[in-house]
């Protein structure tokens, strides 16, 4: 339950929301069962019912894992993005923080606090720690790399050598985030597979039960 509650946190969603709405929604999903089971009880169907309920649940707090997932792809993507424009603009003269303050346009709310943040790090700090630890949301040695080397051009000037070592690894940064969006695509494809093995799982289960169920009326009919 800890281990939730941090994972729901960190997406900044409210803890005591997502439990109450589980609940309601567990609540709902029993409700139906038992009216069902009331009125068509057979065995099978009640273990049916709590089989689809526990299923559902494991998927519902997959979610969550899945969100943090896409978030950190679309972080990635839009600094990615961000750093282009970055680029741009040191070329035109702007310092790195000028840079960054005016890159805050082209971010989405959400990213946009976040470079908000690291540059108020940046007023009370002027060490390399504010770029690493801006730099450890993405989860990244090469992003590492790249708030270094934007640090080197802070502290030692912006030169064409920092500057041609900024471009290379943003370059590797393009290539490496999009190599990660095909490879989550890809794991997406390959989990999808498993929905008509799954399916014809239930089936399977299902059949075996009105079986068991034929035979033992049979039995008893005898």
């Amino acid at each position: 339950m800890k281990n939730f509650k941090k994972q729901v946190e960190e997406l900044n969603l409210s803890y005591k929301k997502e439990i109450l709405r589980l609940c309601l929604i567990n609540t709902f999903l029993i409700a139906i069962a038992l009216v069902i089971n009331i009125f068509y009880f057979q065995l099978y169907i009640a273990i049916i019912s709590i089989f689809a309920i526990l299923i559902f649940n494991l998927f519902y707090l997959r979610r969550y894992s899945s969100i943090k997932v896409k978030r950190q792809e679309l972080k990635k993507l839009e600094f990615v993005s961000m750093l282009s424009y970055f680029r741009i603009f040191l070329n035109n003269g702007y310092n790195i923080y000028r840079a960054f303050e005016e890159c805050k346009q082209y971010v989405s709310d959400v990213f946009k606090e976040d470079i908000e943040n690291f540059l108020r790090e940046v007023d009370k700090d002027k060490s390399i720690q504010p770029y690493i630890t801006f730099a450890h949301q993405f989860n990244s040695p090469l992003y590492e790399q790249v708030m270094m080397s934007i640090y080197q051009m802070v502290d030692m000037g912006i030169d064409n050598n920092y500057l041609y070592q900024f471009n290379t690894l943003l370059t590797r940064m393009r290539k490496e985030t999009l190599d990660e969006k095909l490879n989550t695509q890809l794991s997406k494809l390959d989990s999808m597979s498993m929905f008509p093995l799954i399916g014809a799982g239930i089936i399977m289960i299902i059949l075996a039960f009105g079986i068991i169920l034929i035979v033992g009326d049979l039995i008893s009919g005898f």
